[in-house]
């Protein structure tokens, strides 16, 4: 299994930790750990977006049939502390961009945002995409995470004209498409 180390000074409870960080392919025996990094994640960034109700009523378990799709590549971010980041992705599913790749989903936990590891899990991600032939990416975000839109805009992604809408909880909620052209 083929992963990559870097040391990080990150900021835990308000002081400068550093971290050995690894990013390495996932295992059926991580699914569990996955499943909490969504879960955080999704109640904390979109705590703002998405209806109280329906966050407080996830469970870890809900993502881990999710990450059981052949062929898909999924990467972890794991420290001494566990897997503390996950980046999903793999062939379009949409048919009108069979060729390009597409980035399904990329989390971290709450206390590891805003620190580039989530840049790193990322470029690591694009690296091993654009080894198995894509040159394109795509993603889709909710149109009213900032956060996220700032993050994908950093790391080289644009903003397409594509739209469409979701429910949650029957909420509706827009998302966004961002594209990228890679050159590694």
């Amino acid at each position: 299994m083929a992963y990559i180390k870097i040391k990080l000074l990150a900021h835990k409870q308000n002081k400068a930790v550093r971290l050995m960080l690894k990013i390495r392919q996932a295992q059926p025996k991580d699914y569990s750990q996955i499943g909490q990094v969504y879960l955080k994640s999704w109640q904390t960034a979109y705590r703002t977006i998405l209806p109280a109700k329906f966050l407080n009523d996830l469970s870890a378990d809900l993502w881990i049939p999710r990450l059981a799709v052949p062929k898909r590549l999924i990467l972890v971010a794991e420290t001494d502390q566990g897997i503390i980041g996950v980046v999903t992705g793999g062939k379009s599913s949409d048919q009108m961009r069979p060729n390009w790749a597409e980035l399904m989903s990329i989390y971290l936990l709450p206390d590891y945002f805003h620190q580039g590891i989530g840049q790193k899990l990322l470029a690591t991600f694009e690296r091993k995409i654009y080894a198995q032939g894509y040159q394109q990416i795509f993603l889709w975000v909710l149109a009213n995470n900032d956060s996220a839109r700032r993050f994908y805009e950093k790391c080289g992604f644009q903003l397409a004209a594509d739209t469409h809408e979701l429910d949650f909880a029957g909420e509706t909620v827009s998302e966004v498409r961002y594209l990228k052209k890679m050159t590694l």
